[in-house]
C-alpha cells in the first residue's frame, strides 16, 4: 500500500497501478465465480438425473402393469409392492453413484495426466480425491435416486389389482 500510494504521489491518479493484491483478489473472485458455476452445474445435473430416474421407474410401472398385479393377487400389500419399487431406485442410484464417481476419477486422473505430460499448466499437479467427499456424492445421488422413485413406487403401490390384471 505504501509504494501504491507513494507513485500515485509523484504520477498523479491518471496512473494504473496493478499491486500483487490487487491481482490475488482478482484471482480469488474469479475461483470463487467459477465454483458458483461448477456447484450449479452439479446441481442442474442431480436435477436430470433424478428425472431419468423417474422416468425410467414410471416406464417400468406402465410396462409391469399385470406383473403388479399378479403380486398383489398373490397377496402383497401395498407397503410391499413400494418397498420393492423403492428398493429398485436404490439399486439404480447405487449402480449409476458407483459408475459415476468411477468415470470420474478415471476421467480427472487422465486430463491431469495429459496435462502434466504435455508441459505445460499440469505439471506438478496430482488429482485429489478425498474419501469424505467421495462419499458424500455417493450418498447424496442414492438418496436422490430413492427420493425420486418416491412417486412411481406410490403409483404401482395403488394399483388395483382386478384392474392390472385385465390390461393388455
Amino acid at each position: 500500500d505504501g509504494v501504491t500510494s507513494a507513485i500515485k504521489e509523484i504520477y498523479g491518479n491518471d496512473v494504473g497501478i496493478t499491486s500483487p493484491q490487487v491481482i490475488v483478489e482478482t484471482f480469488s473472485s474469479f475461483i470463487t465465480g467459477f465454483s458458483y458455476f461448477l456447484v450449479g452445474i452439479a446441481g442442474f445435473s442431480l436435477v436430470v438425473a433424478s428425472i431419468g430416474v423417474i422416468t425410467t421407474l414410471y416406464t417400468s410401472v406402465m410396462e409391469r402393469t399385470r406383473e403388479i398385479g399378479l403380486m398383489k393377487a398373490l397377496g402383497f400389500t401395498n407397503s410391499s409392492v413400494l418397498l420393492f419399487f423403492l428398493s429398485e431406485a436404490a439399486i439404480i442410484g447405487v449402480i449409476g453413484a458407483t459408475t459415476g464417481i468411477l468415470i470420474g476419477m478415471v476421467i480427472g486422473s487422465l486430463v491431469i495426466s495429459i496435462l502434466s505430460t504435455s508441459g505445460g499448466f499440469g505439471s506438478g499437479l496430482t488429482p485429489v480425491f478425498l474419501l469424505n467427499d467421495i462419499l458424500f456424492v455417493w450418498g447424496l445421488s442414492v438418496i436422490l435416486s430413492i427420493f425420486a422413485g418416491v412417486y412411481p413406487a406410490w403409483q404401482a403401490s395403488k394399483l388395483d389389482p382386478v384392474v392390472a390384471l385385465r390390461k393388455e
